[in-house]
């Protein structure tokens, strides 16, 4: 039988997963701002993060104060992502219904114009990224390379094979606009930032990896 009409063909979706994108208010986020406020006045004192990370940036520091804080925060995310994405929770033996989960040492990155994090994966089951503060807009990123088919200046990019086994990127357009989003994905989605060219402030983000809590 041949399917003539769209409406009449069979579909089957391939099981896939992705990421989950929300935005919290500032008061949610004013005691992370407070403890960051404190690090970005006194670098020197603050715990250095840069050696476990790959990040091509000189200022990275963990979170001690609002540790806890950004667990309670963040963890309620687990539940949804493996309710809304079931298949990730079936093929991957690192994650669990039954195990509760934990966050350890979550960080913030100041980053500058021209520093940049390259392609690269996390431990753990899920990871995140909070965007506090960004100092540019795309609009204003595209015209530094004006004759270039595609600018993806200051932007979050995941990459990934399709089905077809073809490396693809999702480009998130992060800029300004963007304060305060949050982008919640399983850890070893890998992933880059791209540097940026028209501030000289920094942008301000805070990332952490979401561990299984086996004791």
């Amino acid at each position: 039988m041949i399917c003539n009409n769209i409406k009449e063909c069979q579909y089957l979706n391939l099981d896939n997963i992705g990421i989950i994108y929300d935005k919290f208010t500032n008061e949610q986020l004013q005691p992370i701002r407070d403890e960051i406020e404190e690090i970005k006045v006194d670098f020197k004192n603050s715990l250095s993060h840069n050696m476990l990370l790959c990040g091509h940036m000189q200022n990275q520091f963990t979170l001690r104060k609002t540790e806890k804080y950004v667990e309670n925060l963040m963890l309620p995310y687990a539940e949804i992502y493996n309710d809304v994405y079931p298949a990730y929770l079936r093929r991957n033996e690192n994650t669990s219904k039954t195990v509760p989960y934990l966050i350890k040492k979550p960080w913030v990155n100041f980053q500058l114009k021209h520093e940049f994090n390259p392609l690269h994966q996390h431990t753990g089951v899920f990871s995140f990224v909070i965007y506090l503060e960004i100092p540019y807009l795309i609009e204003e990123e595209k015209k530094v390379f004006p004759e270039n088919k595609v600018s993806i200046n200051g932007q979050f990019c995941f990459g990934y094979s399709n089905i077809l086994g073809e490396l693809v990127t999702t480009n998130i357009p992060i800029d300004k606009k963007s304060e305060n989003i949050m982008l919640f994905f399983p850890s070893k989605l890998g992933h880059y930032v791209n540097p940026f060219y028209t501030s000289d402030k920094y942008r301000i983000s805070v990332s952490g990896n979401i561990l299984l809590n086996t004791g």
